[in-house]
This record gives C-alpha cells, structure tokens and sequence, in this order.
C-alpha cells in the first residue's frame, strides 16, 4: 500500500468530486478540490439524508474516476483493473488507498482513508464515506462487465452506526450484501475466479495510451510530492537550529511520522537526512557570513551548533577555509 504523506495538500479530482455535488445540488467544478470540501459536501449530504453516501456511490460512472475510470474500462480483466486501482487512485483522490489481499478462493479490496481526515472509526462519516467508496466500486463494476461483481462479504472497521432499519434493508438489497462491523480493516471479498472475468470495453491500444498518460502524471506527482517534503523538511530544519535540536527524531516529529519513514521517503528522492541538513547548513552559512553585524558566535548559534569551534571545522570541510577568511574574501 502506498505511504501517505501526512502534510501537503490533499485533493479530489472534479469527477469524483462532481458526483456528490450533483446529488448535493451544488455547481460542478473543473479542476480538483480539497479533500476537506469533498467530505464537507458528504457530511452535509449525508445529515438530511442517510443514502446520501449510497446513492452516490451508485451513480458512479467512468467520468466519476477520471482517467482512472477510462483505464479500467480499457483493461483485459477484473484482474488487471484492480491492479490499475491499486497503483492509480492517487491519481484520483488523496481520500485513502487501496491494496489487495488474497486468500484461498476469495480476494479482498482493501481500503484505507486517509489518517489526516478521519482519524476515529466511531466518526459517523467514517462509515459512510467506506459505503461511498464500496458502492461505487461495486456500481462501476456494471459498466464493465455488463453484470455486477457478486460481492461474499462486506466489512466495515468500529462499532455498527445508528442507521435505520430501513436503510440497512436498502444497502444490502442494493449492494447484495450488509456490512459487517467490528472488523480490522474495510473490505469487500469477491470470488478469486472472477479475476479472469473479461471487460466488455476492452481495448489494448487505448488502454497502452492511457497507461503511458498515467505513469506520466504518476511521476509528475510524486515529484510534486518530493518537493513538498523537502521544503517541510527544511522548515522544520530551522525550526530546529533555532531551537538547538537538531536531530533526526525532531525532524521526524514536526512532519509527523516516525525518522525510519523520513529516512525512507528522504532515499527515494535520492536524498537523505543528513544530506539535507548540510546543505542548508551551507547555504545559511554563506548569507550569514555576508552580514557583517552577524557574529560567528552568532551564526554558529543560528545553524544549531552547541558552539563556535563546531561551526569553524565544519565550515573548513565544506569550503577548504575558515568562515571568517570566507568572509574577508567575499567583502574585500
């Protein structure tokens, strides 16, 4: 499953989006929206009605998914459009992520929300967000396979919410089958042999276009991403030379996830902890030293260093010479 990044922005692609703002009575949108205006809509939606959330999710088409949705109904089998999902739905939405499980005859789709949003599985929403996802999933499945996907089971994580027995008798009349709460992790399971079902809209030159279309995008995200961390890195970095902690722990700490994470998505990018802190410690450095009335006792404090003798071998490594000829050379 992919990691979430707990800090940069959050969005929902106008597709997906738009579906609930149709229902909703809301103008449609154009462009992606943040993930908080999408369950703003939701928790409004399901407040004066309790299918809201359903009825959503049942109005799901192609559009709703975007490129996403295009993809699946491009692909060669249920199978494969599952794989599609798994590594796509970033492209989609930043709500949750999905993963697969497979056990014996059965498979589960697995889907996890997004911490940063709802952090409690007793929050009302949390369910109905999950029936959201599940019921468009399950209503998608019809545009491709001119037939629904027979679901086995249907588990929902925390306590049972205080639906009416009207609406629990709506879902499964709907869905096939009633959610089961209390469980680990939200899920629905399908037979494994209908991995190999066929989709009716197949189409391999579309789906090679799209998928490169994807992967492009993919990319141009995650560099996107990359970015963010580095600047919330380096912000937490002052943070922590101003405050003379300057420790990967502290770090890891002010972006909220744990150093062997940030030491992990630092590698990705070809980076590291450490890495970082040099070079800002080295761009400070020089500014610093260009203003005279900045002491070096001074500036050894302002980049976090217990005292000045730190300062002057470090700034001997990285340039070859003491601050203070640095900067007599730089204000000759």
């Amino acid at each position: 499953m992919t990691p979430f990044l707990p800090v940069p922005p959050a969005h929902v692609a106008a597709g997906y989006y738009n579906t609930l703002a149709d229902r909703a009575g809301r103008p449609a949108v154009k462009q992606p929206v943040a993930v908080e205006r999408y369950l703003e809509i939701l928790e409004a939606g399901c407040r004066e009605n309790e299918r809201f959330a359903l009825n959503a999710g049942l109005s799901a088409t192609a559009s709703t998914y975007p490129l996403l949705g295009h993809l699946a109904m491009s692909a060669a089998t249920l199978g494969e459009v599952i794989m599609l999902v798994t590594r796509y739905e970033t492209l989609n939405h930043d709500l949750g992520r999905s993963s697969l499980v497979r056990d014996g005859n059965a498979v589960s789709y697995c889907w996890h929300p997004n911490p940063r949003f709802l952090t409690s599985t007793a929050d009302p929403l949390y369910a109905q967000l999950i029936l959201c996802v599940f019921s468009g999933i399950i209503a998608f499945s019809s545009h491709l396979f001119e037939k629904r996907v027979p679901l086995l089971r249907m588990e929902i994580a925390g306590q049972a919410p205080g639906w009416s027995l009207s609406f629990w008798q709506v879902v499964q009349s709907r869905l096939g089958v009633g959610p089961v709460f209390g469980a680990r992790e939200n899920r629905i399971s399908i037979p494994a042999r209908i991995l190999d079902w066929p989709v009716t809209t197949h189409d391999p030159v579309t789906l090679a276009v799209l998928r490169e279309e994807a992967e492009h995008q993919l990319q141009a995200r995650d560099d996107d991403v990359g970015q963010q961390l580095i600047r919330l890195l380096t912000q937490a970095l002052l943070d922590q030379f101003e405050a003379g902690d300057v420790s990967v722990e502290g770090s890891a700490q002010r972006l909220n996830m744990s150093s062997r994470t940030l030491q992990r998505k630092l590698s990705q990018l070809d980076t590291s902890w450490q890495q970082e802190v040099t070079q800002l410690r080295r761009q400070l450095a020089q500014s610093y030293l260009r203003l005279r009335r900045m002491t070096m006792a001074e500036i050894a404090c302002r980049l976090g260093y217990s005292d000045q003798s730190a300062f002057n071998h470090a700034f001997q490594d990285w340039f070859g010479v003491s601050p203070s000829h640095w900067r007599e050379q730089v204000q000759a």
